[in-house]
C-alpha cells in the first residue's frame, strides 16, 4: 500500500514512525489497518504543514483533489 520495500517498512517500524507488533515464530511484523491509516493521515498533515510553511495557498487535501473541493456559489454578477 505504501509502495515501499520490506527494508523501508521495517525501518519505519523500528524507528516507531509506523506502529506494529512482532508475532509468530518467524518474528514477522503485524500492522493493523487503523495504524496504517493513521500513518498515511500523518503524512498528509505533514505535507499540508510543509506547504503552508513554504507559502503555498492551499491548506487541505481537498485542494489537491478536485472531486472533494466544494463548488463555489454562483456569482450574481451580470456581464
Amino acid at each position: 500500500m505504501l509502495s515501499l520495500d520490506d527494508g523501508e517498512i521495517e525501518g519505519l517500524l523500528e524507528r516507531g514512525e509506523l506502529r506494529g507488533i512482532r508475532i509468530g515464530t518467524r518474528d514477522e511484523w503485524r500492522i493493523e489497518r487503523s495504524e496504517l491509516d493513521s500513518y498515511i493521515e500523518a503524512k498528509y498533515e505533514e505535507a499540508r504543514r510543509s506547504a503552508l510553511f513554504n507559502g503555498f495557498d492551499f491548506g487541505a487535501v481537498s485542494d489537491f483533489d478536485q472531486r472533494r473541493r466544494p463548488t463555489p456559489p454562483p456569482s450574481d454578477d451580470i456581464d
